[in-house]
């Protein structure tokens, strides 16, 4: 297989990937919130909100053809690093059914790292610095909310 068609096969599955994430943190929300039997909003109703927007906004920058370059390629690092949380937060109710969709940003990232020959030093810790902020975020949003 050519240079160029390792390329094309990268970018291929990180397109994949991201639309399977996107499929993931749209359709394990609105399976939640129809089963719920108490209010949906404020909470859960935002956090299932930012799960599928996250989705939709990764989804949407794989396909996009990148045309302010390689910085784009962090999104996906950044949608993986918010859905951790998720997944850690929400272990026994959303986040197993969330682990699919953090696994398959996490490897578009990394394709995308590998595509533009970057460091993954980078991804890593946009990846770190996005579960620190979400986890923040949600403590705050939980403790304020109690």
């Amino acid at each position: 297989m050519r240079c160029c068609e390792k390329i094309v096969m990268k970018r291929r599955i990180e397109i994949f990937l991201a639309l399977l994430a996107a499929a993931n943190c749209t359709i394990t929300p609105l399976m939640f919130a129809a089963s719920l039997s108490q209010p949906m909003w404020p909470l859960p109703g935002l956090y299932f909100l930012e799960i599928a927007l996250l989705g939709i906004a990764g989804a949407w920058i794989a396909l996009a053809e990148q045309p302010t370059g390689p910085g784009w390629g962090l999104i996906p690092w950044i949608a993986a690093g918010v859905l951790s949380v998720f997944v850690v937060l929400g272990a026994f109710t959303i986040g197993l059914f969330l682990i699919p969709a953090a696994l398959f940003f996490l490897v578009a990232g990394f394709l995308s790292r590998l595509r533009f020959h970057l460091p993954l030093s980078t991804g890593l810790g946009v990846f770190l610095l996005s579960v620190i902020f979400q986890a923040a975020l949600m403590i705050g949003i939980l403790s304020f909310a109690l």
